[in-house]
This record gives C-alpha cells, structure tokens and sequence, in this order.
C-alpha cells in the first residue's frame, strides 16, 4: 500500500470519529501527492491538489519544504500545473510562513524580477525586498 492509500485510509477512520485529515508534513507522502498532480491521468488527481493547495502545514516542516520547491518551480516555469497559476503559487507561497519561504524568495528574486509586472510588484527597501502579490 502507497503512503497516499494509508492517508486515505486514515482519513476515513478519522471521520468515522468525526475530526478532520490530519495536515500533511511528511516529505515522502508530499512527494507522492505531487507525482500524482503531474499525472493527468491519475485517479486521486483532484483531490491530491486540493491536499496540497490547503492541507499542508505552513512553516519549517518537511512537507513545507516540498510544497515551497514546488510552487517555486511552478513560477519559474519548471512546472506547469492548469489549476494552479503564476499568481496563485505566489498567494500559495505567501502562506507558508518561515524558512522555506524566505530561502526560496532570497535565492531566486532575479529570477522572480523577470516576470510579468501584473503578477509581481516590488520595491527595494534597503537591503531587504518587500512584494505585493497582485491577484487577479
């Protein structure tokens, strides 16, 4: 069984109890529901994003390291994912609080200063970077 079967499996006796998914922190089950996103065809397609948009601990977990790589990817344009634009991986991102935030904007502003201005805006403070994401 996939760590994916045994999440859902757990959720199910969880509800039978009535309290709600645990959030995800691992790395490994993170990790497998994001191969599950990159595949069109997958079955637990949906509801593999809807755990990974919203039921991911904010933070310095594993799993929020993960989830950070992956929207940093999707902005950049390594990723491409239909529900999830430019824009809302930076409102995703903007969520996830600590230090996998911060490493991520830190290494790649360069990067991230390319893109279109209507999804990013900044201005320098110093030595720090203040962004406004813009949402559609």
């Amino acid at each position: 069984m996939s760590m994916y079967e045994d999440y859902l499996k757990e959720i199910e006796e969880r509800k039978a109890l009535g309290l709600h998914p645990k959030p995800l922190d691992g790395a490994e089950l993170l990790s497998e529901v994001i191969d599950q996103i990159k595949d069109q065809s997958n079955p637990h397609r949906k509801d593999s994003l809807n755990f990974f948009m919203y039921n991911v601990l904010p933070g310095t977990t594993p799993a929020a390291g993960v989830k950070a790589k992956f929207l940093k990817e999707i902005i950049l344009g390594e990723e491409s994912v239909e529900e999830i634009s430019t824009e809302f991986a930076f409102e995703l991102l903007s969520h996830m609080k600590g230090g996998h935030l911060l490493v991520l904007l830190g290494r790649r502003w360069e990067k991230m200063q390319a893109l279109p201005k209507n999804s990013l805006g900044y201005k320098d403070s110093g030595d720090s970077y203040m962004m406004q994401i813009q949402l559609a």
